[in-house]
């Protein structure tokens, strides 16, 4: 077409972002803060995908409490030596991409509300009012 009919017409001249429209409901929220808590037993299929925008386009951070350590999420293909990706292995590999993701366990929650770098990360996410 582009060398007869549209000879005139430049092909694929721009790309295009674009977002679809979701509606995002999480467990909680810390008081003051842009975190939102997730509280998992386990990622469903599609369910990982949406804390990515959620994060960029609300600028939001996440703590995800999973119930235990070591879950594989199951629907992940296995590696080469057999293990799956780990609910916590997620986070930290978004984590270092710069995704503000953090995550705890259930028994560990406790322990973390009183630790150091939970006051980090409370500092780097309070709201502050102008």
């Amino acid at each position: 077409m582009f060398e007869t009919h549209l000879v005139n017409l430049e092909y694929e001249p721009l790309t295009i972002d674009y977002t679809r429209k979701h509606r995002y409901t999480p467990d909680s929220i810390i008081p003051g803060t842009n975190i939102l808590v997730e509280l998992k037993g386990a990622f469903e299929k599609d369910e990982p995908g949406k804390y990515e925008p959620v994060t960029e386009q609300g600028g939001f951070a996440f703590l995800f409490v999973f119930q235990r350590r070591d879950t594989e999420i199951a629907w992940k293909k296995p590696r080469k030596d057999g293990s799956r990706l780990l609910h916590e292995e997620w986070v930290a590999y978004h984590h270092k991409r710069g995704m503000p993701f953090y995550c705890t366990f259930e028994d560990e929650f406790a322990d973390l509300k009183k630790s150091k770098s939970f006051a980090e990360i409370i500092k780097r996410h309070k709201i502050t009012q102008h």
